[in-house]
């Protein structure tokens, strides 16, 4: 039997016990599965003997087959995970992607990267959408305001992990960069090399986690801390006059990816000099963000790849031993 049909198939079954058993439920028959799903008889005592050896199931002589568990767990060969994110840049998801895949090598593990099209992601009609899409899990990245889809996923008894806490739903597995901490570590390093003017680039809103761990790191030092949101109408005019006057005790700080870039090009245009740590990222595909004409610029938090690789550790540590680990969310 091709190893497509038996991967589909016990994804189907699973979700069938996990949506609509207990735990001491009797299953039914083998003829009977073999009958609802479309497979032979062969196939369907091959799924129920994986899934025997999984946890999930326990085959009764005589008396048939029996639901032990809803969640199965040790093997994870023929798995299939969905990277879905919601970003459509290529730089920053293709590095996730290779830190997943890295930490996957060897397990079997089918992996497929989606873009997300949808426009609307908070709403029932996304969720059903995630579980149409069949995977055994999914890594979301960049969605902060699916609350209802993902509760909707979980439910489904879809494994899924964000790399977005969100607070609404604490049920959800996430690995989050911690952005207060890594920010703060970002201002302590620009006040050692001696900085007293601070200028914090961002598309956040200035109330944010990234902007509020650097403000406590240089306020105690510091002459001026501006922050420019770079979704206002007026902010290129702005970040192109502080480039055109920054001075040797001036530092900037990139909140987000995106800003990276915006940054990098000012620095050129203006024909401003790279030293001393003058220019700090939060993060990018690696430790260091590169642009070209630029020397290497530091980032303080942990790369897109280390992210994907920390997402993949979570989902498959549920896969082997039956359960996420602990705590549900984590900051890296």
């Amino acid at each position: 039997m091709p190893k497509k049909v038996l991967n589909s198939f016990l994804r189907e079954l699973k979700r069938d016990i996990q949506v609509n058993h207990i735990p001491g439920d009797r299953y039914m028959t083998m003829r009977a599965i073999a009958e609802t799903f479309r497979v032979s008889l062969q196939t369907a005592q091959k799924g129920i003997a994986i899934l025997e050896s999984e946890g999930m199931v326990k085959s009764k002589k005589k008396s048939g087959i029996y639901v032990e568990s809803l969640e199965s767990h040790g093997e994870t060969n023929g798995k299939h995970l969905v990277v879905l994110s919601n970003k459509q840049d290529q730089r920053f998801y293709k590095v996730f992607l290779e830190g997943v895949e890295k930490q996957l090598e060897g397990t079997g593990i089918s992996v497929e990267l989606i873009v997300n099209k949808h426009d609307k992601t908070d709403d029932l009609i996304f969720g059903e959408y995630l579980v149409s899409l069949k995977a055994d899990g999914i890594i979301a990245l960049s969605f902060d305001k699916s609350v209802l889809p993902f509760y909707h996923v979980i439910r489904e008894r879809v494994d899924i992990v964000s790399d977005i806490i969100i607070d609404q739903l604490p049920i959800l597995p996430a690995v989050q960069t911690h952005n207060y901490k890594h920010a703060h570590t970002a201002g302590e390093i620009l006040i050692q090399n001696g900085y007293k003017d601070f200028y914090v680039f961002g598309y956040f809103p200035e109330q944010n986690k990234r902007y509020k761990g650097f403000y406590d790191a240089v306020i105690p030092q510091a002459r001026s801390v501006t922050y420019i949101h770079l979704s206002d109408i007026e902010a290129m005019a702005k970040t192109d006059a502080i480039f055109h006057n920054l001075t040797k005790t001036t530092a900037v700080f990139s909140c987000d990816y995106s800003t990276n870039y915006i940054l990098a090009s000012q620095f050129l245009k203006h024909n401003v000099k790279i030293s001393a740590f003058n220019f700090l990222a939060y993060d990018s595909e690696s430790d260091f963000f590169h642009y070209p004409g630029l020397p290497p610029i530091r980032c303080v938090a942990p790369s897109f790849f280390n992210l994907g690789e920390a997402l993949a550790v979570t989902i498959l540590e549920k896969w082997k031993t039956g359960t996420f680990p602990t705590p549900l969310q984590q900051k890296i």
